[in-house]
């Protein structure tokens, strides 16, 4: 439509320096990325077919919750980031097994589990290399105080050295559960990993 070619010529020009965007460093994909966002906002207002109720209200959060996580993951701010379980959530990392046709499990811990785990992070030997996580919009579905999200994500890792390189490209599929006070939490988080050679083991969570 009009306005997908409109956003999608101004990327073109943005990615190729014909001409300068409206804020200074912004990423030609950031263009593009705020078509769907247009969409999704006027969908949820009753602008268009499909997603119904309150953005600010119901997607929003969840959201926001998702990358949360990344930023906290990225930071090693993980007593912050286990702060987003649920008393019953638990934490996956799967893959898919040509050998066996199904995703199976690397990393699979309910809550109390998890949190030892990662409490016990500092006493291993560690990837010297900073993480970055790089995530596309969470597509969220909320059904009262529950929601499910999809998210792609990237991971890069760079190393003391300068040098960086991708780590890790996968899809978060997440449930969540609202409380009474508003605030969203995991009831499971998973990574599914679709890369399954990774350059350096690690003990942090992805």
């Amino acid at each position: 439509d009009s306005e997908r070619q409109e956003i999608e010529d101004r990327a073109y020009k943005t990615e190729h320096n014909h001409e300068p965007a409206d804020e200074p460093d912004v990423p030609a994909a950031r263009l593009l990325d705020q078509l769907w966002i247009n969409r999704i906002v006027r969908k949820s207002h009753g602008g268009g077919h499909g997603m119904t109720g309150a953005l600010d209200h119901d997607i929003a959060p969840v959201q926001r919750i998702v990358l949360q996580t990344a930023w906290l993951l990225d930071d090693e701010k993980l007593a912050d980031w286990i702060a987003l379980f649920d008393a019953d959530g638990a934490y996956e990392i799967t893959s898919y097994s040509p050998e066996l046709q199904r995703w199976t499990p690397w990393w699979s811990q309910p809550l109390e589990l998890l949190r030892k785990t990662v409490s016990e992070v500092p006493r291993h030997v560690r990837d010297p290399a900073k993480r970055l996580h790089v995530l596309s919009l969470p597509m969220v579905e909320v059904s009262g105080d529950a929601a499910r999200s999809e998210t792609p994500f990237a991971l890069y890792r760079t190393l003391p050295t300068g040098e960086s390189s991708l780590y890790m490209v996968g899809t978060y599929h997440d449930d969540l559960r609202r409380f009474g006070d508003g605030s969203w939490r995991y009831v499971r988080h998973c990574a599914r990993a679709h890369t399954r050679m990774l350059d350096a083991f690690t003990h942090l969570p992805v």
